[in-house]
């Protein structure tokens, strides 16, 4: 087997491929002479209401510098956590509401916490209509706020899931309160709802039937929120 000789090019480890070099003398002594310094960068990241997972939040031109290179973007993705209660859909939200078959039969009022703090009282409508169990009945404009619409909101479905008695069997105490269904007893006491908005349930058909004519707006684009700390390089100020 014989012997050759190969030819190959290689970065040159003494210049760096810069065809030149600096006495370590008249070197930068912030940067060494690599033209580049690493230094922190706060940057404010603003949430915008209706944000939804996975949209970007876009910092033009704040990414890495390198001479003679265009300086990148550094992109936020939004990440939405679970919520114990309320799940979203698009603009709206979903919950479920547990009803003994009482509640179910005679009608309910029950008090929900909203995302943003405010206590809402929820009626059944009408009070003497039967809730089956898996029925979805809507709060118009209690969803999530729409992007780029300042006071529009998604809406609020409720999830009714009844709860049948043990055994199948009725205790006494439930089979006078279904003797007595026209003095029934509500969830939220009068002292409760003081503090809360009353909010009545609606037919989701209805609801829907009443969005079919409204116009639905493009969500505008949205930049910047949260408190962001980044580590970046940016060219040397004393080259």
């Amino acid at each position: 087997m014989g012997a050759f000789i190969q030819q190959s090019q290689a970065v040159c480890d003494v210049c760096g491929g810069q065809g030149k070099t600096i006495k370590p003398s008249d070197r930068c002594g912030t940067c060494k002479g690599q033209k580049v310094v690493k230094k922190n960068k706060r940057l404010e990241v603003k949430i915008e209401k209706g944000m939804k997972d996975g949209d970007h939040v876009v910092f033009e031109h704040e990414a890495h510098e390198e001479p003679g290179a265009t300086t990148g973007n550094v992109i936020i993705q939004i990440r939405q956590k679970k919520h114990p209660q309320f799940v979203r859909r698009g603009n709206d939200l979903l919950m479920e509401k547990n009803l003994n078959l009482v509640d179910a039969l005679g009608g309910f009022s029950f008090k929900v916490t909203h995302l943003d703090g405010r206590e809402l009282c929820v009626e059944s409508n009408p009070k003497g209509k039967i809730i089956k169990p898996g029925d979805q009945k809507v709060i118009p404009g209690e969803g999530m706020p729409k992007s780029g619409r300042s006071s529009a909101k998604g809406d609020l479905y409720v999830k009714f899931n009844v709860q049948f008695p043990d055994m199948h069997i009725l205790s006494s105490t439930e089979m006078k309160k279904l003797d007595k269904l026209g003095t029934r007893k509500t969830e939220v006491s009068a002292e409760e709802r003081k503090t809360a908005e009353s909010v009545v349930l609606v037919d989701v058909a209805a609801r829907h039937h009443k969005e079919e004519s409204e116009f639905q707006e493009q969500p505008k684009p949205r930049r910047e929120k949260r408190t962001a700390e980044q580590e970046h390089t940016t060219q040397c100020a004393q080259m």
